[in-house]
């Protein structure tokens, strides 16, 4: 008769399952930074692009309203020339035409100053705010009777 005995003994050096896990959750962690800076720089870059861009066509609105106001001097001095019989119709109407076409510019100009101050909030994330939208309200309007 004898007796036998036994017993196994395993000792996890390494569980590979965990690790993997783990180098899973650091990749997609790294990834998620790496979207998260690339955003951050992509608003950053839009935020600057619309300043400029306000910047650039408020000055385009300056220049194009002295240049309106010009047309207008110069339309008035061939008009008076004309009155005094030193010049001829046909000048007073290329004056009148400039002064048109120095209008059509100040209006354009003033056009691409208005988007781009629209670009400008849409960037910086204040379109609802400057036009006086409450999403909480306009979601959840108070019960009647209130």
């Amino acid at each position: 008769r004898g007796y036998e005995i036994g017993f196994n003994v395993q000792i996890p050096i390494r569980n590979r399952a965990a690790q993997a896990d783990n180098d899973r959750a650091a990749t997609e962690k790294r990834i998620a930074e790496t979207r998260m800076n690339t955003t951050a720089q992509q608003i950053a870059l839009e935020v600057r692009n619309a300043l400029a861009l306000v910047e650039m066509n408020r000055a385009r609105v300056a220049a194009a309203q002295e240049g309106r106001e010009l047309a207008e001097r110069m339309l008035q001095y061939e008009q008076k020339r004309l009155d005094n019989g030193a010049s001829t119709i046909r000048f007073v109407l290329e004056e009148q035409r400039n002064v048109i076409q120095a209008q059509t510019n100040d209006i354009s100009a003033l056009v691409n100053y208005t988007k781009a101050l629209v670009d400008l909030d849409r960037a910086t994330g204040m379109t609802l705010k400057k036009n006086n939208i409450n999403i909480d309200r306009t979601l959840n309007p108070p019960a009647s009777g209130q």
